[in-house]
């Protein structure tokens, strides 16, 4: 069996931020869109 190399903390700390950035969008998004919905 071969070992698999467990990722660095630092690849672990990238995804994390991106995971916590599109969250962070989504809230965002869903606060926006009713403000602008009589624009759009």
């Amino acid at each position: 069996m071969t070992d698999i190399p467990k990722p660095s903390g630092k690849i672990r700390w990238i995804v994390c931020a991106l995971l916590f950035a599109a969250v962070v969008l989504s809230y965002i998004d869903r606060l926006v869109l009713p403000t602008l919905k009589p624009d759009l």
